[in-house]
């Protein structure tokens, strides 16, 4: 859940990089399920199906579940903080303040409600049920609430706040970024997230990886219409 390597496939071919300094002697970890916004105990049950035991400290409750992201009823001592679930412990990673088991019941009401309730067709839509919501912004729900309005919508500070390592969910939420932009004639933008993705592949699967060198290609070369878009994925990255 929390690994030290980034696993490519492609082809006949794979292999590991490191994404983080790694000590003699320390276990190489990948993830292997793409379970990084999953809560806690959905990424047991992944898990389980798959017979992997992961004693990463997530998985043992020592530590946060980022995903399961929950809003602090408008805190006065800490209105912008947020609450995480460490096992049964409700606490503000801000001011440090714990839920009382009523403020926790809550919470967890309204969560399972919304698993259920919502039901958003629009970003407005989304933005004014978060608004009122006990959940904060970043909650794993409110993300696959995103990622089925469209992929390209989630957040680039909502990802990175819950999977703060080089992954290759991110190279493809800034892929798809960039086209969003290259339609909406923002090139300046596409460019950078082209050269945002372009860094974290590098990170992921170096430089001579073949995507990363397509990145390159787009950051440097970038679209300017839909037209171009649909040449360039076509033809590895070279316009016509």
């Amino acid at each position: 859940c929390v690994p030290n390597c980034n696993l490519t496939v492609t082809g006949t071919t794979m292999w590991v990089t490191a994404i983080t300094a790694i000590d003699a002697g320390q276990i190489l970890t990948v993830d292997a399920a793409d379970l990084f916004y999953r809560p806690a105990h959905e990424r047991r049950q992944f898990l389980a199906v798959d017979k992997i035991s992961c004693q990463c400290d997530l998985c043992g409750l020592r530590a946060p579940d980022l995903a399961r992201t929950v809003w602090a009823f408008k805190c006065v001592n800490c209105p912008e903080g947020i609450v995480h679930p460490t096992g049964n412990n409700f606490t503000c990673v801000n001011c440090l303040a714990e839920w009382t088991p009523s403020q926790i019941q809550a919470a967890e009401a309204q969560e399972s409600s919304v698993v259920e309730e919502l039901d958003v067709v629009s970003l407005a839509d989304l933005d004014s049920f978060i608004a009122t919501s006990l959940l904060h912004p970043f909650h794993y729900i409110f993300f696959w609430a995103l990622d089925d309005l469209h992929a390209m919508c989630v957040d680039s500070n909502c990802l990175n706040y819950t999977l703060p390592y080089p992954h290759d969910e991110k190279v493809q939420h800034y892929d798809h970024l960039a086209q969003t932009l290259v339609a909406i004639g923002d090139i300046p933008g596409a460019a950078a997230a082209y050269e945002a993705a372009y860094t974290v592949s590098c990170l992921c699967s170096g430089r001579d990886y073949d995507e990363s060198q397509l990145y390159h290609r787009l950051m440097s070369d970038t679209p300017t219409t839909k037209e171009d878009l649909l040449r360039v994925y076509k033809h590895g990255g070279e316009l016509e």
